[in-house]
């Protein structure tokens, strides 16, 4: 994923990174991995943090290259998946992924030049599904 900062900057103002900015910022997509939730050109806002919960989106770190993508857990391992089943599901060796990011939420930008925020129903079906199991004691809820 290619991804560009929205902050504007003055000539004398460092380029922040994705490891170096504080708060929640805003990333404009590149590509359609994350489609049919959200398209090309559309914009996540996201906050720094170490874990997610299982299901939910996140910006993460694989062996050096930023992707975003939804983490789930099985055991000590993390697998990412993207939305569009066109993209392969990635199981990283434990270790090589790291969490910088969880997503606060998707953003379109309208015609008019507003943002409209759009629903993230993979979330709420993989949280329900997670407390689900948790409760049946289907699964070690503890990381």
């Amino acid at each position: 994923m290619n991804a560009t900062i929205t902050k504007k900057r003055t000539k004398t103002e460092k380029r922040p990174t994705i490891e170096t900015v504080t708060g929640p910022y805003a990333l404009r997509l590149e590509g359609n991995f994350m489609e049919p939730t959200a398209k090309d050109g559309d914009y996540v806002v996201l906050e720094r943090a170490c874990f997610v919960n299982n299901g939910s989106v996140a910006l993460v770190s694989l062996n050096g290259e930023i992707m975003l993508r939804r983490v789930f857990y099985q055991g000590n391992r993390k697998i990412l998946k993207a939305d569009n089943l066109a993209y392969k599901t990635l199981r990283p060796k434990p270790g090589t992924c790291r969490i910088i990011a969880g997503l606060r939420g998707f953003y379109r930008k309208r015609r008019n030049g507003t943002m409209k925020q759009l629903p993230d129903p993979g979330q709420e079906e993989n949280a329900r599904r997670w407390d689900q199991l948790c409760k049946k004691g289907e699964v070690n809820c503890t990381f």
